[in-house]
């Protein structure tokens, strides 16, 4: 494992509403608060937008629900996940976060180096699912705890230095495993 890393808690909102799917990220010391996820529109075909620091802040991503790229339904359990996500700040760039095949624990996703990663989950649409990000060479660069039993608290990312230039889109494509499944 690499030496650098960085950790990042993911918080549910303190609000009436437990089951909100935003998502409020804070730093390692748990303090500050660095992101802001906020969902857009119902369950099914849903979109959210990443900003940093609050949800007044500048959107860094904006993420959508495509749903399944072979036709089959998803709701109904057919077909394959398929998650659009665009980067908003800085040169225009985006991917798409696709499940592997269906049913399937692994999400692939092009990663701003141009080479593929890919999220594996510990289990199959779980609310306690683990996840772990590899690149290329089968090298973990990401992982994600959850915290299933918490009340506000979602989990922690801890990203490893292969993964820090695109800390962003790690996040990014996380948080949308996380509302997805």
């Amino acid at each position: 494992m690499p030496d650098s890393r960085l950790s990042l808690h993911v918080y549910r909102p303190k609000t009436v509403n437990i089951l909100t799917q935003d998502r409020i990220v804070k730093s390692s010391d748990k303090t500050a608060t660095l992101y802001h996820m906020t969902l857009v529109g119902p369950s099914l075909g849903w979109s959210a937008k990443l900003h940093r620091d609050t949800q007044d802040g500048p959107t860094v991503f904006e993420i959508a629900f495509i749903g399944n790229p072979y036709g089959d339904d998803i709701s109904i359990g057919g077909g394959n996940l398929d998650i659009s996500i665009k980067r908003t700040v800085g040169s225009p760039w985006q991917t798409r976060l696709i499940e592997a095949s269906f049913p399937s624990t692994e999400h692939s996703f092009r990663g701003t180096d141009g080479q593929y990663y890919c999220w594996r989950s510990s289990k199959w649409f779980s609310l306690s699912n683990s996840l772990t990000c590899v690149g290329p060479s089968n090298l973990i660069i990401a992982t994600y705890e959850c915290r299933a039993m918490a009340l506000y608290k979602d989990g922690e990312l801890t990203i490893f230095d292969a993964g820090l230039f695109m800390k962003d889109l790690l996040l990014a494509t996380c948080l949308a495993l996380r509302v997805a499944v």
